[in-house]
């Protein structure tokens, strides 16, 4: 099943904020599920975006994990935990 839009993604306050994220993209229901799951971090937020491109880390790079970034700020925030 191809992910279709709008792509989910769940990421910490600071990676929403940056617009780049460690876990993978998801469907929203899955992300939804996964947000709200026994163990799930309390601070993740579900955001929504029509795009993305994975980013490998250079040598100088500050974030020395591969990450998912969405071009030009193009964040649609979804529901977030009361």
């Amino acid at each position: 099943m191809s992910l279709g839009r709008p792509i989910a993604f769940l990421g910490t306050p600071e990676e929403v904020g940056r617009s780049a994220f460690h876990l993978p993209p998801m469907h929203v229901d899955c992300a939804e599920e996964l947000r709200t799951a026994a163990g799930a971090d309390p601070d993740w937020r579900l955001v929504t975006t029509p795009a993305f491109e994975f980013v490998r880390p250079g040598r100088d790079d500050q974030d020395p994990l591969p990450r998912f970034v969405l071009p030009g700020g193009e964040l649609g925030e979804g529901p977030t935990s009361p």
